[in-house]
This record gives structure tokens, C-alpha cells and sequence, in this order.
């Protein structure tokens, strides 16, 4: 006959209350967005593929009508746009819940900044200033830590109404690397500051409280840490990653 195992509950038994999950909210929350994952996303990426498929066969239906300025091609843009930012909001929430293994190479930190701004999409009141070492060479996973850079943006122009000035500065302190993104916005209230990396926790009509807490999930993958610290304008991030790996 065989017997529960000593040390703990049955197999598939809920958490015992006084278990590190239970106690932890932010572990239960992470289990939670994990459920909710393997629950939604494939039912939501389906619908999504269909949505642009359909606009994809609609274009060449609808001819000349669909040309590019006129308002059915604004419509279908439109569509197109949003399809594109849903899926990105599922493929940040995969992410968090699950994360990926990193895909760490040789970094050229200089580039990449460059890169993420210009796949960032700043509206044309937003100025960024960048700087960073030519040679400054990191072993990190380019695409997720521009992913992080991006995230970080999008939260500095949400938070300037689409006006105002950011400024990434990158720079080698000993054996980390330390990135720096600041914005000219009105900054985080002091009663927000420790929930600003929470998954889902936003103040913004219309985001979806992932993007910090997906570049926490990156950085802390890496090795480092990312922070908001107090600044005298606006809201500094500042992300620490051994540059050399980990």
C-alpha cells in the first residue's frame, strides 16, 4: 500500500496555508498569470490569426478602394495595428508567466540602443538622447534586452503625453553594466513607486501592466537588477546586468 509522501501534501493537493505560496501574493499572482496563459492563449491567438488573415484577403477584394490613404486602407491599418498590439501583449505575458531561456551573445551596447529606439516608434514630440561607449561590449540576449528598452520607452512616452524628452545612457562600472532611461515626465508618486514592476498594476487606460514587470522578469534573468530610482524630473530607470555573463 503506499502512503502520502512525508514531507508534504498528496500530489495535486492544494497549497497548505502556511506554504511559501500561500503566504507570498506575488508567487500566487505568478501562478495565476501562468493558469491564465496555458488557459487563453492559444484560445486568443487563433481569433487574432483569423482577424488578419481576413484583412489580408479584404485588401485584395476591395481593389482600388483599399489604396494606400484611402479610408478603407486607414480602417484596415487600423485593424492591423491593433491585431499586432495584442499579440504583443500576449507574447509579454507569456514571457512574464513563463519566461524563455536566454540567448546570450557578444553585445554591441551602442547599437542596441539605437535599435530599440528606432523600433520604438517615438512620436515626433518625443526627443532621445543616447550614450554610450562605441566599444562597449556585453554578453547579453540582444533581442529580449531590446524588448526591455522598448517596454521602457513606451512607459516614458505614456508618461509625457507624447511630448518631452528621454535619455539612455549606458556605461561599464566594474563587472556590471548599467543601463540608465529617464524621462522629462511628471515621475511616479511616492505611493506608486514599490508597485510599478507588479504584473497587471498600471494607471493608464489603455495598457496592459506588463511592460515593467516583463523587463524585471529580462533583467532578472540576466543576473541584475532594475530599479526606479528618485530622480529630480520625471522617473529614472536604472538596470544593472553582469556584462560578462552569468
Amino acid at each position: 500500500m503506499s502512503s502520502a509522501p512525508p514531507d508534504g501534501d498528496a500530489p495535486g493537493a492544494p497549497d497548505h496555508p502556511d506554504s511559501a505560496s500561500a503566504r507570498d501574493p506575488n508567487l500566487l499572482l505568478a501562478d495565476l498569470l501562468e493558469r491564465l496563459v496555458v488557459g487563453i492563449g492559444h484560445d486568443l491567438r487563433n481569433p487574432l490569426s483569423v482577424i488578419e488573415s481576413s484583412v489580408y484577403l479584404l485588401r485584395h477584394l476591395v481593389g482600388a478602394q483599399a489604396g494606400a490613404g484611402s479610408k478603407v486602407d486607414q480602417h484596415l491599418a487600423r485593424i492591423s495595428t491593433e491585431v499586432r498590439r495584442a499579440e504583443s501583449m500576449l507574447a509579454d505575458l507569456t514571457t512574464v508567466a513563463r519566461g524563455r531561456p536566454l540567448r546570450r551573445g557578444p553585445t554591441p551596447i551602442a547599437a542596441l540602443l539605437a535599435s530599440a529606439v528606432g523600433a520604438a516608434g517615438l512620436p515626433p514630440g518625443i526627443e532621445a538622447t543616447l550614450a554610450a561607449p562605441a566599444d562597449l561590449v556585453a554578453m547579453v540576449d540582444a533581442d529580449q534586452l531590446a524588448r526591455v528598452l522598448r517596454a521602457l520607452l513606451a512607459n516614458a512616452v505614456h508618461a509625457m503625453g507624447g511630448e518631452g524628452r528621454v535619455r539612455i545612457d549606458a556605461e561599464r562600472i566594474g563587472p556590471e553594466l548599467e543601463i540608465s532611461v529617464g524621462d522629462t515626465g511628471p515621475g511616479v508618486p511616492a505611493a506608486l513607486r514599490a508597485r510599478v514592476f507588479e504584473p497587471l498594476f498600471t494607471t493608464k487606460a489603455k495598457a496592459s501592466g506588463l511592460g515593467l514587470a516583463f523587463a524585471r522578469r529580462v533583467v532578472e534573468a540576466h543576473g541584475g537588477t532594475i530599479v526606479l530610482q528618485p530622480s529630480d524630473v520625471g522617473a529614472l530607470f536604472v538596470l544593472r546586468i553582469p556584462a560578462e555573463g552569468i
